[in-house]
């Protein structure tokens, strides 16, 4: 759940205090700018403590000693190569531009919130090589399963269907089966769906 706190926490503050006129990725913005070095020693003591699969040793601003810098700033050296460190130096980009419309859509069209929720997990998963994968297996094993995920298109696009659930499911089973999980796709989907009950509970109708 790691990557679940690290999307949701920044998402969390702006919601405790909304100002008339700006749209929750605006506040968003200005508390991801605001971030300084006790945040970033807070993050680093919890993904060290966590020790995601695959996470390895970098030269510079390594997890496993104190940081020298804000959080942001050391966000941006890893948002190359990883999606929720992408999320923190765009502002939420991936959520904001890519995966809520989706699910406005997917809601829209599906017969079911089962169906729209795998309909935005597969899109995603379609749509950005899935960091989890990266670390564990590397980028070629990230961008096959991509590319597989974008080839079985018409189960899920544009919307998932219920005469689709058994198909999905074996290509669920043949990813494990490789021990291979989309991790970091299913925390983009938990930010989303966050940020859409953010966006919902505060009345509002765009992010």
């Amino acid at each position: 759940n790691l990557g679940i706190l690290l999307l949701c926490a920044p998402l969390a503050r702006p919601a405790d205090t909304p100002l008339p006129g700006t749209t929750l990725r605006q506040r968003l913005g200005h508390v991801l700018s605001t971030l300084d070095l006790a945040d970033a020693a807070d993050a680093f003591s919890a993904i060290a403590l966590a020790n995601p699969a695959g996470l390895g040793h970098v030269e510079i601003e390594d997890v496993a000693k104190p940081p020298t810098m804000t959080l942001l700033a050391a966000m941006a050296l890893a948002a190359d190569r990883d999606r929720i460190s992408r999320a923190y130096v765009t502002d939420f980009l991936d959520i904001f531009e890519t995966a809520l419309p989706c699910l406005v859509e997917a809601r829209r069209r599906a017969a079911s919130p089962e169906l729209a929720v795998t309909t935005l997990h597969m899109t995603l998963l379609a749509a950005f090589p899935d960091s989890h994968i990266v670390r564990k297996h590397g980028a070629e094993v990230a961008a096959a399963v991509q590319q597989e995920t974008a080839a079985q298109r018409a189960l899920w696009s544009p919307v998932a269907r219920s005469g689709s659930v058994p198909a999905l499911l074996a290509y669920d089973q043949h990813l494990k089966g490789r021990e291979i999980n989309p991790g970091t796709t299913a925390d983009l989907v938990v930010a989303t769906l966050f940020a859409e009950r953010l966006i919902t509970c505060a009345g509002g109708t765009t992010a």
